[in-house]
C-alpha cells in the first residue's frame, strides 16, 4: 500500500490468509465499541486553494492533522482540525451535532434526523478519516477485488484490500484500504484518479488507541450559546441520487452564489472559489466545474449533479440519461 505525503507504512507482520471477499466482509462487518487517535490526511483533488485553512472543504488539499475520538454507547464522536487561524470541531452527542469555530468564538448547533442519525458516525462526511472506506464499499459490487501487502499503522496489522471500478465512466482508477487485522476497521485510505500514479486523497493514523473514550470528551465548547441551524436529514432536505456504484450522481437545487457561500464557510478564498466557478467550461443548458476526482454540472435553472463521472455522464444524467 502506497503512503501519501507525510505517511510511512511499514510491513505487518504475519496474518492469517483471507479472500479478498473475506476482507471486504471483515470491513463490512466492522464494529468498534470507541477509539481515539490522531490522523494525517492529504489531498490534491483540484479544488479552489483554501483560505484559512481549516473548515471541511479546505481538506480537499494540502496535509491536514485530525483528532479524532468515538464511543458506540450514545453513539458520540469529536473530530477536530487545526489550522492555520483557527480550529474547527464537529462533536457529535447522539442526535445532537455542534460545529466550534474557534475563530469566530461560534458554535452552531444541529438536530440529526433520518440518514443523517442513523447511517453516518459524522454526517459532515468529509471530517470523518472512515469516510472514503465506507463510501467505496458502498460501491463494491461495481469493483474487482485484491489484496495488496500486508501493512502496518499506528502499531496495527492491517490487510490491503484493493477495489478497482469496472465503470469506465468514473474518474476513480482503485481504492487501497487498509483493514486492520482484528477488528476490521479501516485505518487508512488511498484514492487515485485515472492517469495519475500518487493518491489524490490519502489518510492513515498516526497514533490509534483502542479505548473507548470517556463521556467528558464529547462536551461540546459553548454548546450552551450554540446558535440552532434546524434539523439535517429531514425528508427532502437530501441530495436525491441517480445509479449506483462508483458512477453515482448526486442531485439538489442551488444556485453559484449558494456554491460558493458554501465552500467559503469550510475554509476556502471567496476569490479562489469565484474564480474557479468563471472560469468553468460552458455548455448546452450549464456550466462544468471540474476537480481531480469530482466532477459538477450546475444547470442553468439551478439543478446541481455531483459525481466522480466525466462531464459527458452528468450532462447525460441530467437530459434523463442513467449512469452506467
Amino acid at each position: 500500500m502506497a503512503g501519501g505525503v507525510g505517511i510511512v507504512l511499514a510491513n505487518a507482520n504475519e496474518l492469517p490468509d483471507k479472500t479478498p471477499e473475506e476482507v471486504l466482509a471483515a470491513l463490512q462487518n466492522s464494529d468498534v465499541d470507541g477509539f481515539s487517535g490522531t490522523v494525517t490526511q492529504t489531498a490534491d483533488l483540484g479544488l479552489p486553494n483554501s483560505g484559512t485553512g481549516s473548515g471541511a472543504a479546505s481538506l480537499s488539499s494540502g496535509e491536514h492533522k485530525l483528532g479524532v475520538m468515538y464511543s458506540a454507547e450514545g453513539n458520540q464522536a469529536r473530530v477536530s482540525q487545526q489550522g492555520d487561524v483557527k480550529e474547527t470541531s464537529y462533536v457529535r452527542d447522539g442526535e445532537k451535532l455542534f460545529k466550534w469555530d474557534s475563530q469566530a468564538g461560534e458554535s452552531f448547533e444541529y438536530t440529526l434526523a433520518g440518514e443523517a442519525a442513523d447511517t453516518s458516525i459524522m454526517p459532515f462526511a468529509g471530517w470523518w478519516p472512515g469516510a472514503a472506506a465506507d463510501k467505496a464499499v458502498a460501491s463494491a459490487k461495481s469493483a474487482e477485488l485484491s489484496l495488496g501487502d500486508p501493512v502496518n499503522i499506528a502499531g496495527y496489522d492491517a490487510y490491503t484490500l484493493i477495489m478497482t471500478p469496472t465503470e469506465d465512466s468514473t474518474l476513480a482508477e482503485k481504492v487501497e484500504i487498509a483493514v486492520e487485522g482484528e477488528s476490521g476497521m479501516p485505518i487508512a485510505t488511498n484514492v487515485y484518479a485515472k492517469g495519475g500514479s500518487e493518491p489524490v486523497f490519502s489518510m492513515a493514523y498516526d497514533e490509534l488507541n483502542m479505548t473507548t473514550p470517556g463521556p467528558e470528551n464529547f462536551q461540546a465548547p459553548e454548546a450552551a450559546k450554540a446558535k440552532d441551524k434546524g434539523t439535517l436529514g429531514v425528508d427532502g432536505d437530501e441530495a436525491a441520487l441517480i445509479g449506483s456504484g462508483f458512477t453515482s450522481i448526486g442531485t439538489m437545487e442551488t444556485t453559484e452564489e449558494e456554491i460558493k457561500e458554501y465552500f467559503v464557510e469550510e475554509g476556502l478564498s471567496g476569490d479562489a472559489v469565484q474564480a474557479w466557478i468563471d472560469e468553468a467550461e460552458q455548455v448546452e443548458g450549464g456550466k462544468i466545474l471540474e476537480s481531480t476526482l469530482v466532477n459538477a454540472y450546475l444547470t442553468d435553472d439551478g439543478k446541481l449533479y455531483v459525481g466522480s463521472v466525466t462531464p459527458e455522464t452528468l450532462v447525460e444524467a441530467a437530459n434523463g440519461g442513467t449512469t452506467p
